[in-house]
């Protein structure tokens, strides 16, 4: 009964605080940790070293649109926050955030146990980091294309 009652005020609170665009990103985020306990079950992660990588990069990458949306779309949160969309500003948000969150993630999953201390650990965080970030960045790269092929529309 309290687990239904707190999904209820989660569900409301989202359903107020949003627009329909969040989601996407909570599909997006469902597909991933869906595959990654998928992976995590058959143990692919073991057997395919590389599969690690992909999953980090769309993490990573869909941060980078979340941030984004959070801080310069949602207009709830727009109005809040009150950050200028520069292209300084969207940059911090999609690449120093997804840093951030990544690296919280790797503490997670130390404390909860799924990742052990080994000589592969240190360079192996590091690789996850960076590959969440090139997402982020991607994310960043791709947003700055987006606004430059529109820009260049509306000066015809």
């Amino acid at each position: 009964m309290i687990r239904l009652l707190l999904m209820n005020k989660v569900v409301s609170f989202i359903a107020h605080f949003f627009d329909r665009r969040i989601y996407v990103f909570i599909v997006l985020f469902v597909a991933l940790f869906a595959f990654d306990m998928l992976a995590i079950s058959q143990t692919w992660y073991f057997y395919y070293k590389w599969i690690d990588i992909p999953v980090h990069f769309f993490g990573g990458f869909f941060l980078g649109g979340l941030f984004f949306y959070i801080v310069f779309s949602n207009p709830k949160s727009k109005k809040f926050l009150k950050i200028p969309r520069t292209p300084r500003n969207v940059f911090t948000t999609t690449v120093l955030l997804v840093l951030l969150t990544g690296g919280a993630w790797e503490v997670i999953e130390f404390v909860l146990g799924r990742t052990v201390m080994s000589p592969a650990y240190v360079p192996d965080t590091i690789l996850d980091l960076v590959a969440g970030t090139l997402g982020g960045y991607f994310f960043y790269l791709l947003y700055k294309k987006i606004r430059e092929l529109v820009r260049a529309e509306l000066m015809q």
